[in-house]
């Protein structure tokens, strides 16, 4: 599976991204770039099929993780091509306030930049819909043809879903209409997890279900900086005293 981690600047997608990777993020990179990084699927049916027949290799499932360039930098759009060719986007928003670290926005608002986050991305998906609504229209007047129609439809439905400021997904396409898209790479046609990145006072988990500035994407609390330092520990007896301490 390729997950998209998806943020505006300074929310922490990052942090996430060396924490799920365990790749740092060159000082190098340049704005529009994306960055790769693999992550194994942990699975204890591996590991015991492994220490019965003891193969020469071990190989487990991976993640692919990318990293997007900040959404809002410039016009190119540059993270929305990164995240269309992903199965999941992460949509990574900032929740803590800390003075040192500037805000985009200007201050700390996770609901504002969860909508910020959905609405360049239906906007992103309806340009594209709409760009290709009109070739089809130029493309009738080769002759008449099943599979382009089948398209039409799908897309028009689609239009008509983002032009309401909804997913892709709220257009309640059928199997067929599905398939007629796929090459299309709609972003809010996959799956989407919103990461709300926060202090390290907070608890991390599961946030209770979809919120109303991203309806449909799953929320999840973690604190990426706690995370950091908690990996940064190599002693077993220290780390534990420090998850003790900060409870």
């Amino acid at each position: 599976m390729r997950v998209a981690l998806l943020g505006l600047p300074q929310s922490g997608k990052k942090t996430l991204f060396t924490l799920l990777t365990g790749r740092a993020v060159p000082a190098a990179r340049k704005a529009h770039e994306e960055l790769e990084g693999a992550a194994p699927v942990a699975d204890p049916r591996v590991d015991r099929l492994a220490a019965m027949y003891r193969p020469r290799r071990i190989t487990h499932a991976e993640n692919q993780f990318v990293l997007c360039p900040d959404v809002g930098e410039g016009e190119r759009r540059a993270w929305y091509d990164a995240a269309r060719g992903c199965d999941l986007l992460c949509l990574v928003v900032r929740a803590f306030a800390d003075e040192r670290v500037y805000h985009p926005l200007g201050g700390v608002d996770a609901e504002r930049d969860l909508d910020l986050l959905m609405t360049e991305l239906v906007i992103a998906d309806l340009e594209r819909v709409m760009n290709r609504i009109l070739r089809i229209e130029k493309e009738k007047t080769r002759g008449p043809s099943p599979a382009r129609d089948l398209e039409e439809r799908a897309l028009r439905k689609v239009w008509e879903a983002l032009d309401a400021g909804r997913c892709c997904d709220a257009a309640r396409l059928d199997d067929g209409e599905r398939r007629a898209l796929q090459g299309m790479g709609l972003a809010t046609l996959r799956p989407a997890l919103a990461v709300l990145n926060i202090s390290e006072q907070a608890g991390a988990g599961p946030a209770g279900g979809p919120g109303p500035a991203a309806p449909g994407a799953e929320r999840f609390l973690i604190s990426a900086r706690l995370e950091r330092e908690v990996r940064e520990i190599d002693d077993p007896d220290e780390r534990r005293a420090f998850l003790a301490a900060a409870g």
